[in-house]
């Protein structure tokens, strides 16, 4: 992987990050690094409130395509506003797990090529260094792509353990004795239940995206 460098103070504008193509001005921090293609560079830049992730450090088509299957599931897994319901918690859960199924299917597809293109060199070359680590690379994803199959049904399968009470009837009219309902607090009970059923898909997803070894 090549060096990232941070430059505090950028000397002149430095054009759109990489990212977010917002550009980077004269003075703001950014950060970059170089691809060495040959004799020649390629050069990214990054503002500095975007994370440079696996799939921009790599020139390798089907490296950044497992690193983006990762990257997706990350996405999946932020929470962007308080769960407090099951039906948020459900809706969150099954993105989650369709994250966790497309990585997986990513995963067969570039073990399938890395595995065609370690079946198509010739028998001296297959024992050489370079086979090698082709053939490692096609275990690994088809290890990869197991972990994840498991994951995502085990993913499906956590639920919040809670008994929803039934609410008892009030009548309709609205008198001094029966005034307009005021907002519902929030269950605590509910809302413990669910971050631990957050936690446990967190735990499954995180495991199963971490298991990829290349």
């Amino acid at each position: 992987m090549p060096r990232i460098k941070i430059v505090k103070s950028a000397q002149k504008d430095q054009g759109p990050c990489y990212v977010c193509r917002k550009e980077i001005k004269q003075g703001e921090t950014y950060k970059w690094f170089a691809h060495l293609i040959g004799r020649s560079s390629r050069k990214k830049k990054f503002c500095a409130k975007c994370k440079i992730r696996g799939s921009h450090m790599t020139t390798s088509d089907k490296l950044c395509r497992l690193y983006e299957a990762q990257e997706a599931i990350e996405d999946a897994l932020k929470i962007m506003d308080d769960i407090t319901t099951i039906a948020a918690f459900e809706e969150w859960r099954d993105n989650v797990a369709s994250a966790i199924e497309t990585a997986a299917q990513t995963a067969e597809e570039v073990g399938d090529e890395y595995q065609s293109s370690y079946d198509n060199m010739p028998e001296g070359l297959q024992q050489g260094s370079t086979g090698q680590e082709i053939e490692e690379k096609a275990n690994a994803c088809s290890e990869w792509n197991n972990e994840l199959e498991t994951a995502a049904g085990d993913v499906q399968d956590v639920k919040v353990e809670y008994e929803v009470k039934e609410p008892e009837p009030e009548s309709s009219a609205i008198t001094p004795e029966n005034p307009a309902p005021v907002e519902q607090p929030v269950n605590e009970e509910l809302v413990e239940k669910i971050r631990e059923a957050i936690e446990e898909v967190e735990r499954i997803a995180e495991d199963a995206s971490n298991s990829l070894s290349l």
